[in-house]
């Protein structure tokens, strides 16, 4: 077996086990609606929000991070009627205030369309239709650390309640754009929200890799094994 036909094995075996591994879309927190508790406010609309007078408040949760890993995209779970939730969402990520365990200093804010919704059916109580909808993040890439997503939903309808989550804390309220936060939403411990992005935490290899990367050694194997056949019979 030559050095190109080694080299070229070499390269083969490598990029599949490359391959195997490194950044891959996913799931980066959750706290899914809490459908026991069966409960929500609507003050982060825009609507109910200026009907209340407060018409810049927005709900915000905290997440955590383990890695460095680059956000794109959160979804938000509300209660509404036949379906209508926001069209867009302001959004806004801060650090986490440890003296305070409040929303921080701004990192990314913007404005996103909601890119799609899905409806869940109706709450326990029959009243309300469960959606979820999803917008789109400026690919912000974090740290591992602590974090909040602070949101407001652009709506058309008063009855737009943002959800409670499963979780037993988190959540947070500013009734002034942001400048400051109180702890929960109007009493709600969690709200409902999720956070998707490019993980660099290592994916474990999917079958078809798995198949890929025996047959690569496979093939290295045989071709030694050739090699030194090759060079008995030339000295023989």
């Amino acid at each position: 077996m030559n050095f190109r036909s080694m080299l070229a094995a070499a390269a083969i075996a490598a990029a599949m086990v490359l391959s195997a591994s490194g950044a891959h879309a996913a799931v980066l927190y959750s706290n899914p609606y809490d459908a026991s508790a069966d409960n929500g406010y609507c003050q982060w609309s825009t609507v109910c929000g200026s009907e209340q007078l407060v018409p810049d408040t927005y709900a915000a949760q905290a997440f955590s991070l383990g890695l460095s890993d680059v956000i794109t995209s959160a979804s938000f779970t509300e209660l509404d009627f036949g379906d209508n939730a926001p069209t867009a969402v302001s959004w806004d990520i801060y650090s986490d205030n440890v003296s305070t365990s409040l929303p921080g200093a701004s990192i990314a804010s913007g404005t996103s369309s909601v890119t799609s919704t899905i409806d869940l059916g109706p709450d326990v109580s029959g009243l309300f239709d469960i959606t979820q909808g999803t917008f789109s993040l400026p690919s912000i890439t974090l740290g591992a650390g602590d974090y909040f997503l602070a949101i407001q939903g652009a709506s058309t309808s008063y009855y737009d309640f943002l959800a409670q989550g499963v979780g037993s804390a988190g959540a947070a309220m500013s009734s002034d754009g942001g400048s400051t936060f109180t702890s929960t939403y109007e009493g709600v411990p969690s709200i409902a929200v999720s956070i998707s992005g490019v993980s660099s935490v290592s994916a474990a290899p999917e079958p078809s890799i798995w198949a890929l990367m025996i047959l690569g050694l496979g093939a290295v194997g045989s071709l030694l094994r050739f090699g030194r056949r090759s060079g008995s019979i030339a000295t023989a």
